[in-house]
């Protein structure tokens, strides 16, 4: 089974975000610079349901759900429209499109409610 066509037309450009490592120069330590790498991803909000009895503890209304190809791990960050999210979870899709994977964008500075 191939969904991909399903998913394209919500395709949008997010960030992932990553920190090059810092270096001394001159015996000064200087930090990594961000560098946004931009991807297409389907970004989402959780349902009701989903923000009642989530698996990992209960969502809040500013996480998302975020489908992609592209390959991310647990505490990675992704920029969605300047809004910073923290990767906290992965499920295979696959089934549906070869490669596709949601992952869980937990919202930056926002504490839960």
């Amino acid at each position: 089974m191939d969904f991909s066509h399903f998913i394209q037309p919500y395709l949008i450009t997010v960030h992932h975000v990553t920190e090059e490592e810092g270096r001394y120069e001159g015996g000064e330590w200087i930090p990594g610079e961000p560098t946004e790498i931009p991807f297409q991803a389907a970004v989402v909000p959780f349902n009701d349901d989903a923000l009642q009895f989530g698996e990992a503890g209960t969502y809040t209304a500013h996480d998302r759900k975020i489908f992609t190809y592209r390959k991310l791990a647990d505490g990675e960050k992704v920029k969605v429209d300047g809004v910073s999210y923290t990767v906290t979870d992965e499920r295979d899709f696959s089934f549906y499109g070869q490669g596709l994977k949601i992952y869980v964008g937990k919202r930056d500075g926002v504490a839960s409610k």
